[in-house]
């Protein structure tokens, strides 16, 4: 009776440490990938505030000396606006001639999923329909000197965000 005893019990606890270290595991990667596209939005968001609408133009206050994850060589992240309709109108330099995958995201709701990077890496990419700003919106209504304009066409614009999760896989594994 004992060893009997001795084995259901060993079992018993094996199970329970078993199924608590799944069920820890799978708390800590939800968590650390929330987080990790908490930054992801995060970033789009900021892309999204340095646009804005005027007469009829969409104008882009982006500066690539001060967002050097767009242009760096080595594990570069990417973006891309677009027009309602699929027309590029500004993306990043690492991107060349290829284009981030088009999600249709309802407008204001962003849309995370994983997806090859142009590069080849694994990544996470955001995608998220929005009206570019009008003047007067804000208050701060300087221009850069990095403006670049293009047609506006449509009023809302989809942007996409990518990076590669290099550093959260090596967290997960």
């Amino acid at each position: 009776i004992r060893s009997r005893l001795t084995v259901v019990l060993a079992f018993g606890f094996a199970l329970l440490v078993l199924g608590t270290g799944v069920y820890l595991y799978g708390s800590v990667a939800d968590s650390v990938t929330a987080e990790f596209d908490q930054a992801l939005l995060a970033r789009a968001r900021s892309m999204i505030s340095l646009t804005e609408q005027e007469n009829g133009r969409i104008e882009f206050d982006y500066a690539p000396e001060h967002m050097e994850e767009f242009e760096r060589a080595e594990n570069p992240e990417y973006f891309q606006f677009r027009l309602e309709d699929g027309r590029t109108l500004l993306r990043s330099a690492r991107l060349g001639e290829v284009d981030l995958p088009r999600d249709v995201a309802a407008a204001g709701t962003p849309v995370i999923h994983d997806l090859a990077l142009p590069d080849g890496r694994t990544g996470r990419m955001v995608t998220w329909s929005f009206q570019p700003k009008l003047p007067g919106d804000e208050d701060d209504e300087s221009e850069g000197a990095g403006d670049q304009e293009r047609e506006a066409g449509p009023l809302r614009v989809a942007l996409a965000v990518a990076r590669g999760r290099g550093d959260l896989d090596a967290l997960l594994g």
